[in-house]
């Protein structure tokens, strides 16, 4: 880790990266962070793939976490590897497209009650989330398109499965 100001974050994101890829499940210690904002800031990023922190690819493959440790905040990484399946978003991008053809428009959040109301309350979170990122400025084709750039597989945005998931 480098060592700088006490003011400035102290981490190596692509060794962590690296070292997570290299034990699968374990957690590694990713940086040190000054405050608990920044480092659960960090922590959402990483999970959601944001372009901020490229080592951390494949999208969805990453968790993160901000502990408390006495002197600052302690930020976790693991890789926890998915099965993907060739297109990982149809089921959520998929609804949200039909749903906006059938209108002449249609608002992100009313796309994430539909995932919701739907059983992929994952899903909504997330576009939820960006939308605050966007300050509501996100439509329900852009939701779609954002869920397939994430590239999440479906069945781990999925919580409560229908029995058609499991034929």
């Amino acid at each position: 880790m480098a060592i700088g100001s006490p003011y400035r974050a102290q981490s190596d994101h692509p060794a962590a990266a690296d070292a997570a890829r290299e034990q699968p499940g374990m957690w590694v210690l990713a940086g040190l962070y000054p405050s608990g904002d920044s480092a659960r800031s960090t922590a959402r990023e990483i999970e959601r793939g944001t372009p901020t922190f490229p080592a951390y690819v494949p999208v969805g493959q990453f968790e993160a976490q901000a502990v408390p440790s006495e002197e600052d905040y302690a930020l976790w990484v693991r890789y926890v590897p998915r099965a993907r399946p060739a297109d990982a978003t149809a089921g959520p991008a998929t609804l949200i497209r039909k749903a906006a053809e059938a209108r002449r428009s249609m608002h992100a959040k009313q796309a994430a009650r539909l995932l919701a109301e739907h059983g992929y309350e994952r899903a909504a979170e997330l576009v939820l989330t960006e939308l605050r990122v966007r300050r509501g400025h996100m439509s329900a084709r852009q939701a779609a398109d954002y869920l397939v750039e994430l590239n999440q597989p479906a069945a781990s945005i999925r919580t409560n499965p229908t029995p058609k998931d499991y034929a």
